[in-house]
């Protein structure tokens, strides 16, 4: 009994973080979960984004965060996702696009 709680608290970590749809930000969620699969961090991790390009757009709008960078669209940040962590389970769920518009 005692491993198998052992072993649920080991993955109980939900980690949660926010951010833009530039590839500054993505530079900086990508370097977290690199950092965590380096230590053999266990748990579910959500990223929650906002503000990306529609579909099929060009990712040539600048942002006004760090490094003046692209803004991109959903589809490339979720191919740089699969490209440097092929072994993890991608899930994108589209809650409301084209807020505020």
């Amino acid at each position: 009994k005692n491993e198998a709680v052992a072993e649920s608290s080991k993955n109980s970590f939900h980690f949660i973080v926010s951010s833009d749809c530039t590839s500054y930000q993505r530079w900086e969620v990508l370097t977290q979960l690199h950092s965590a699969a380096a230590i053999g961090q266990c748990g579910r991790f959500t990223w929650i984004v906002s503000g990306c390009l529609e579909k099929g757009s060009e990712h040539k709008g600048k942002g006004r965060g760090g490094a003046n960078s692209d803004i991109l669209t959903h589809t490339l940040l979720l191919e740089e996702v699969e490209r440097h962590f092929p072994h993890v389970t991608i899930s994108n769920h589209t809650i409301a696009t084209g807020m505020g518009k």
